[in-house]
């Protein structure tokens, strides 16, 4: 596979529905399995559900916007990317790479 037809696979693989659960929290528009943005409202903790499970739980990165430091408590796992421990109000960003492998 050529690298330019492996990036729209991937890239085509990132454009899944999500779900957040956050209070009555928001994902930021154009957000998908791989990169996006969210805000906490009446929640310290958010849930974000993959809009499909991963073969293996995917490195992620959280970053919490508000107070620009890396989000407290962070669980991963195949089908959800869980924050803990926030504050209602903050926004987060996060970065999700599959393994080799899976």
């Amino acid at each position: 596979m050529s690298p330019a037809r492996a990036f729209a696979a991937v890239n085509d693989a990132g454009r899944r529905a999500l779900d957040l659960a956050c209070g009555t929290g928001t994902l930021a528009t154009g957000s998908t399995d791989t990169a996006g943005t969210f805000t906490a409202t009446g929640a310290t903790g958010c849930t974000l559900t993959f809009g499909a499970a991963w073969a293996t739980a995917p490195s992620c990165t959280v970053n919490e916007l508000t107070v620009n430091t890396a989000a407290r408590t962070t669980t991963v796992s195949t089908t959800a990317l869980v924050v803990a421990s926030g504050t209602s109000g903050s926004v987060y960003s996060y970065i999700c790479i599959g393994k080799q492998g899976g």
